[in-house]
């Protein structure tokens, strides 16, 4: 099994302004509103990432370090930031090392429900302290007619919560709500208390 390789097609490279200048400030307005700080001695990994439009605004946000990985050599080759590598990651990214974040947006999707994407859930949370998805909600057969670019690549519209996930944001933007877990829930506020 590999990773869906639909974000393959040059159409992904084209430019996404509104779109992207909007999903990012949500993010982090999302993480300053649980008390969440990236630093400079903090990192972020995302798999799934393209060219980095999330990474940049998130580096460019807390000066964080960042990385992703993406199956899409075009992605690769356009990156945006420059630590993004090409590879699959339900078989190429096996990290030693831990990050501060792990977070994905729309890219889980992409995978079908199966033990692979079962160890690659628990892998993220194995190596990082925070894991972040910005993932859709609702299931196939209820699919919402504005997503047309995802049509029938998304694969799977699992309910996240069934990996240890926890809904802090329904519906932040586009069919899309924000799901945490973490190592050590030490956030303040009243989503995590």
């Amino acid at each position: 099994m590999t990773a869906h390789a639909y974000w393959t097609e040059n159409r992904y490279l084209e430019p996404k302004g509104a779109f992207y200048q909007q999903v990012t400030p949500a993010v982090c307005q999302q993480l300053e509103s649980m008390g969440f700080r990236l630093g400079p001695d903090d990192s972020v990994f995302e798999p799934g990432c393209n060219m980095g439009r999330h990474l940049r605004a998130l580096q460019q946000w807390a000066t964080c370090r960042v990385s992703g990985m993406d199956i899409s050599p075009a992605a690769v080759a356009n990156r945006i930031v420059s630590d993004i590598t090409r590879g699959d990651v339900l078989t190429d990214w096996n990290p030693e090392e831990s990050y501060t974040m792990i977070f994905t947006h729309w890219f889980l999707i992409h995978i079908p429900a199966s033990p692979e994407k079962t160890a690659l859930i628990e892998r993220m949370k194995d190596r990082a302290g925070t894991v972040l998805l910005l993932e859709p909600v609702q299931p196939r057969d209820e699919r919402p007619r504005g997503c047309v670019d995802h049509g029938d690549h998304c694969l799977s519209w699992d309910d996240w919560t069934q990996y240890g996930f926890t809904d802090v944001q329904p519906n932040l933007f586009k069919q899309t709500s924000v799901f945490i877990w973490r190592k050590n829930p030490v956030l303040s506020g009243p989503i995590l208390n």
